[in-house]
Order: C-alpha cells, then sequence, then structure tokens
C-alpha cells in the first residue's frame, strides 16, 4: 500500500520585479514495500522535490535556480537541476544567459 503526498505551493512573495520568487514541489511517500523499477524506496521515502529561486542580482542581472533532492536506495540524493545567470535585454532585445541548464 502506498500513500503520497503532493504540494505544489508556487508561493510567489510579491509581483514586483525587484523580489525575489520561491517555489516549491515536495513529494513524499510511504510503502510497506519497495516498487518496481524503482520507483519507490521501502517505507518513508522522499520522491522527486524541487525547491526554486528566481529574482534581480543588482540593476543589470538575474539569477534563476531550481534544486532538487529524492531518496535513492535510502540516500538523500541532491542536485542541481538548472543555475543560470541573465543579463536584461541588450538595444536589440537580445540578453545573455550563462549557467547549467
Amino acid at each position: 500500500m502506498a500513500a503520497a503526498i503532493a504540494m505544489v505551493p508556487a508561493a510567489a512573495m510579491a509581483s514586483d520585479d525587484d523580489d525575489w520568487e520561491i517555489g516549491i514541489v515536495l513529494d513524499a511517500a510511504a510503502t510497506s514495500r519497495k516498487l518496481a523499477l524503482g520507483a519507490r524506496d521501502k517505507n518513508l521515502g522522499l520522491g522527486h522535490s524541487d525547491l526554486f529561486l528566481s529574482g534581480p542580482l543588482g540593476e543589470f542581472l538575474s539569477a534563476e535556480a531550481a534544486l532538487a533532492v529524492h531518496t535513492v536506495d535510502g540516500r538523500l540524493d541532491r542536485h542541481a537541476d538548472k543555475l543560470l545567470l541573465r543579463t536584461q535585454p541588450f538595444a536589440a532585445g537580445l540578453s545573455a544567459v550563462a549557467g547549467r541548464f
């Protein structure tokens, strides 16, 4: 038997462009046995859960980050899905983006 909880409150602090935005996706489950194809570990486990951050870094730059955590074989695995640094649009409407996609 499996029970799953999914919380998806993408909580934007404010709609102003000068503020940071934060979002969370939490996926937790409890099972009485390990599920096939490595979908879930036995007992309480954390599914693919994410933390999103986005906001300005001064007048000309902005940053975005998506960090993920989940359990694999009883261990907590964490990694960065996306880390970006973006410039404000130039005169022609183009912007430069650098980071890990």
